[in-house]
């Protein structure tokens, strides 16, 4: 998809309804296959393909996978969980979020690993059935509630039968259903007091030829091995930043030169809330506009026109739970790399 924003490709589009319909109708083919580790015997079954709404959640589908390798895993007393090219899949995380993160420039069908033993804790939540999936959607979708109207009158309304439709409109990805079940959750643009937004931020790093990843991607291992400092670069872990989103006028911000809402644009929400995180954690020295000229924003595989106001993009690509999810990349500049690294050591030291 091309960006979506003021001018050009996809914001020629009629009306924010057809753009809406075009992400509903981006389905994401999975192929599903069994973990070496997990197999009952020296051959491995075939894989398991679907394909699965973007507003949906991978363990909505974890039922079928598990019905079709129950003959094939050594055991399934255990919690299942889902892995691509060895990082954890975040199954309470909506499946175009994690598409975007991990989706390896758009490769369809999308290879995601299944297991069956070894849930790794303390690196993913564990969400690992339909249930689980409504738990997690629920608890969301209230929190976003209360974000953006300060209270849950409209949620308070759903009986319990209006929220298995809901639920289940957004597993199968049934698009008018889910639209006849959230109508009388939103009210209108003036009622909303801040927008909803999380945002998985990773940085990317230039490293040496002949160094390597530590497992998950979450760090630097040097090699003093390698006289050659040709730099490569590599994606680090991917970290949460939730923000709540005010009014201009709420924070005392100024009118910016390309909007003249009272909303704030995609590119002032990086350099407010995002950024500033990411230097804090990485231990920059650099300034969030340095890192502004190097940063990506996605959202349903869409590269955010930076100029957007923020409530035009909420209305237009939040998810079913009501959250915008971002995936935000991080150019770091190659002065700052060393920091990156001294600071990756360091806490390796303290960890050993």
């Amino acid at each position: 998809m091309a960006a979506f924003g003021s001018s050009g490709g996809l914001s020629l589009l009629e009306s924010k309804r057809e753009f809406a319909i075009e992400i509903w109708n981006g389905f994401i083919p999975i192929e599903f296959s069994l973990a070496e580790s997990d197999l009952s015997a020296t051959e491995s079954p075939d894989p398991y393909y679907t394909s699965v709404s973007r507003y949906s959640y991978i363990s909505a589908a974890a039922e079928d996978v598990v019905s079709f390798f129950r003959t094939s895993a050594v055991d399934l007393s255990s919690h299942v969980w889902f892995e691509y090219q060895g990082v954890p899949l975040r199954a309470n995380v909506p499946i175009g979020c994690l598409f975007d993160m991990h989706g390896d420039g758009g490769i369809l069908p999308w290879k995601v690993v299944v297991h069956f033993q070894w849930f790794p804790m303390g690196k993913i939540i564990m969400c690992c059935c339909r249930d689980d999936a409504r738990r997690y959607f629920y608890h969301g979708l209230k929190q976003c509630m209360f974000i953006l109207y300060g209270n849950l009158r409209s949620f308070s309304q759903l009986t319990e039968e209006d929220q298995t439709r809901l639920w289940e409109s957004i597993a199968g990805g049934e698009r008018l259903s889910f639209d006849v079940g959230v109508k009388g959750l939103i009210e209108s643009r003036d009622s909303v007091r801040k927008v909803p937004l999380r945002a998985y931020v990773s940085v990317l790093v230039a490293t040496g030829r002949g160094e390597e990843e530590t497992e998950g991607g979450s760090g630097l291992q040097l090699s003093s091995s390698s006289g050659d400092a040709t730099p490569s670069l590599r994606h680090r872990e991917y970290q949460l930043v939730q923000v709540s989103v005010p009014k201009r006028s709420i924070v005392g911000g100024q009118t910016s030169s390309s909007s003249s809402s009272d909303e704030f644009t995609v590119s002032e929400v990086l350099l407010r809330y995002i950024l500033p995180s990411c230097i804090a954690a990485n231990t920059l020295s650099c300034s969030p506009e340095e890192l502004m000229r190097s940063t990506r924003v996605t959202c349903h595989g869409v590269d955010l026109d930076p100029t957007f106001d923020m409530c035009d993009a909420w209305e237009l690509f939040r998810y079913a739970d009501l959250f915008m999810y971002w995936t935000v990349c991080v150019h770091i500049p190659v002065d700052s790399c060393a920091e990156v690294a001294a600071t990756a050591a360091a806490t390796e030291r303290l960890q050993t």
